[in-house]
């Protein structure tokens, strides 16, 4: 029997729920060290958000909103990592506001799991 292939959220869970309990500060200082497949996940699930697959709060939108032109560049395929690590790590929370709603992804996703 072969080795079951994880989903990128999946390998990246803890990483990303780590960085969803940090301040602001210590998590832009933190992206630049990031794996290129966290930088991948976190990418993924920005799409998933801007699809509308991710069911989010009248507030967590609005955040999200206000940083819609980074949001499609982070999500373009020709953007480079260097790009990507900028954009997660420019000063105005645009990390912060991806992270609430990939926090609450993942605990579904582990519910979910569990319930196999």
């Amino acid at each position: 029997m072969g080795k079951q292939q994880t989903s990128r959220l999946e390998r990246n869970a803890d990483i990303i729920r780590i960085l969803s309990k940090m301040k602001k500060e210590t998590q832009q200082s933190v992206v630049p060290f990031l794996r290129r497949d966290t930088i991948l996940a976190l990418v993924e699930c920005v799409k998933n958000i801007i699809i509308r697959n991710v069911p989010l709060s009248d507030h967590q939108l609005s955040r999200l909103r206000q940083h819609e032109r980074e949001l499609k560049e982070l999500v373009r395929s020709k953007t480079s990592r260097n790009r990507r690590v900028q954009i997660l790590q420019s000063g105005n929370g645009i990390l912060t506001a991806i992270i609430a709603p990939i926090a609450s992804l993942i605990g579904g996703l582990i519910a979910a799991k569990k319930r196999r």
